[in-house]
Formats: C-alpha cells, sequence, structure tokens
C-alpha cells in the first residue's frame, strides 16, 4: 500500500489576527510574499507601485481563503472571545459559507446567530456550546451554563 501524502496543515485563525485590523494583516502578507518571492526586504527596496499592488491583491486573496478554509472546516461552527465586562467582546460566527465578526451583543438577537450554531467554550476550550433557550448556552462537554442576556444592563421602563 503507498501512503498517502500528508498535506500541511493550514494554522488556524488566531485571536492576534482577529484583534488587528485586516488592512495591517494584508499588508504583513504581502511583506512575507515579496520577501520570500525576490529576498528583499519591502522597506529597504520597495516594489513598483503596479507590482506592490499585485502583492497587496494577493495577500488579500490567501488570507480570504484561509478565512473560508475555515469556515468550510466548521460548518456551522461560531469561536468566542470572552473578555472581562467592560470589554467589548466579539463573536467570530462561522456557518455556512459565510465568516463574520459580530460584537457580544449580537448573539442576544437571534437573528444575527443561527440557532443551529456551535461556540468554543471558553471553560474546557472545546467547540461544543449550544443554544438552550434564547440568550442561554450550554456545554455539552462539560455541562457548564453561560447567561449572555446577564452580561449586558437591561433598560427599565
Amino acid at each position: 500500500m503507498a501512503e498517502k501524502e500528508k498535506k500541511p496543515e493550514e494554522e488556524p485563525i488566531t485571536k492576534e489576527e482577529l484583534e488587528t485590523p485586516i488592512e495591517k494583516l494584508v499588508a504583513r502578507k504581502a511583506e512575507e510574499l515579496y520577501k520570500s518571492e525576490t529576498g528583499k526586504t519591502w522597506k529597504e527596496e520597495p516594489p513598483d507601485e503596479k507590482t506592490a499592488e499585485e502583492y497587496v491583491r494577493r495577500a488579500g486573496k490567501l488570507i480570504l481563503l484561509k478565512w473560508l478554509k475555515g469556515a468550510k472546516q466548521y460548518v456551522k461552527v461560531a469561536e468566542t472571545v470572552f473578555g472581562t465586562p467592560p470589554e467589548r467582546r466579539m463573536l467570530l460566527v462561522k456557518y455556512d459559507k459565510k465568516v463574520e465578526l459580530l460584537p457580544m451583543e449580537e448573539i442576544v438577537k437571534p437573528e444575527k446567530v443561527p440557532y443551529t450554531a456551535t461556540l468554543q467554550c471558553p471553560f474546557c476550550g472545546q467547540i461544543s456550546m449550544k443554544v438552550l433557550v434564547h440568550g442561554v448556552w450550554q456545554c455539552k462537554n462539560c455541562w457548564r451554563t453561560i447567561n449572555t442576556l446577564a452580561w449586558f444592563p437591561r433598560k427599565r421602563r
């Protein structure tokens, strides 16, 4: 039997990538491409305008492909970045072929996040948090429950 060739695994999307603006990610990736192909650094010997635009376009395409590949691997999965209450918490929602970065306030609205989405548990790290009822998520691995409605102050009428 011939052994199957293993493809190099793509590195997963990191928290740092989520927090940095997309322009900086594209610029960093374009510099890496330029250095790997020419052996020169962007700052010391910058390419001409047309070549620079081509590197930026290719870098943006590579980043988009990486994010879409992650969305295909976890078809209806969402990863959360939980912070302390004053911080703005963001939610990376990946389902179907759509990838969105939503504020945590949006997950209390059922039309923003599909009912079938799965979140990453902040306690055990497994991607196994399911919606019990609107605003209440429970991990199927460690059975801990998170009430997202309690994170935000309610308006009194």
